[in-house]
């Protein structure tokens, strides 16, 4: 089965950490499922790299070659473990990490990498991770490694009703196919009654005026999946003070595995970066992330 939305090549960033050792099982069920491409990389970091050629006595450039061999050794040994029907294309690089993944990830559709690796031991998504995020042009999977499955069975699809919300759809109704997963699609909102007391003497709307508010938000979300053919779509409205928190409240509450979330960046002299919302996301959430560029 192809995905839909015209997905054909996935490349999983591999450095040696359980989440890239989870990154790379679930690029092997796109790969069984779904007919992808899957090319394991590694990236041979530069840091360090001259002291440790000292200390071993070796040529630099020897040095970096053998790293490099010994890593696709181990991919391959990695990829015999999970049980790819078909080896993946196994390839490496000298350089800094997310810089280098960036980079491949320019040729393929989907980049997947490990929340965290081996330098980021602690909670939350690392900050190679997050970089990639940010800077990367397309979409970006991140596997939670705590989740030892190959699938995702609840998936979370968030909608801020901008033209983010049209490309989250797409992606979330082809993803949730391939897993023939429960497909959810949330809006969190800050009711105006809270910040304005709008219409109201008191901290509370008019009953009356909050049952139209909430009609006007369940319009905007059923007129967004007209033509979302994935069953009956399920729809929440969540009431949060604060949109990151009330997504990452939600996901707990349903025990999402995977949730996708639209991005939006904006180039300048220095940098492409991310929505504050969906930076402070990827380290809050207690699941895979799917990021969608839109801008």
């Amino acid at each position: 089965m192809k995905i839909e939305n015209g997905m054909k090549s996935v490349v999983v960033g591999i450095d040696f950490s359980a989440g890239s050792k989870q990154a790379l099982r679930v690029a092997g069920f796109l790969q069984d499922s779904a007919g992808l491409e899957v090319t394991a990389h590694h990236v041979v970091d530069q840091h360090g790299i001259d002291e440790l050629a000292d200390a071993l006595s070796l040529d630099r450039v020897e040095l970096v070659d053998e790293l490099a061999s010994k890593g696709q050794e181990r991919i391959k040994q990695w990829a015999a473990e999970l049980g790819f029907e078909s080896s993946p294309i196994v390839s490496s690089s000298f350089g800094k990490p997310a810089k280098e993944l960036i980079s491949r990830a320019e040729a393929h559709d989907l980049l997947i990498i490990g929340e965290r690796g081996e330098s980021h031991p602690g909670q939350g998504v690392g900050s190679a991770a997050v970089q990639c995020v940010r800077k990367s042009r397309g979409k970006v999977l991140l596997v939670n490694r705590m989740e030892e499955a190959d699938r995702f069975r609840r998936i979370v699809a968030c909608l801020d009703f901008s033209s983010a919300s049209a490309k989250v759809v797409e992606n979330a109704v082809a993803i949730a196919r391939i897993y023939g997963a429960t497909l959810e699609f949330l809006h969190v909102y800050r009711a105006p009654w809270d910040r304005l007391h709008y219409r109201a003497p008191t901290a509370e709307a008019s009953p009356q005026f909050r049952r139209e508010y909430l009609d006007m938000l369940q319009k905007q979300m059923d007129d967004f999946l007209i033509g979302a053919e994935y069953g009956e779509p399920e729809t929440v409205l969540h009431r949060s003070s604060s949109y990151g928190f009330g997504i990452a409240e939600h996901v707990r509450q349903a025990k999402a595995d995977l949730v996708i979330l639209g991005t939006h960046g904006w180039s300048s002299l220095k940098e492409l970066y991310l929505g504050s919302t969906a930076e402070r996301l990827l380290r809050e959430l207690p699941c895979s992330v799917l990021t969608v560029r839109t801008g």
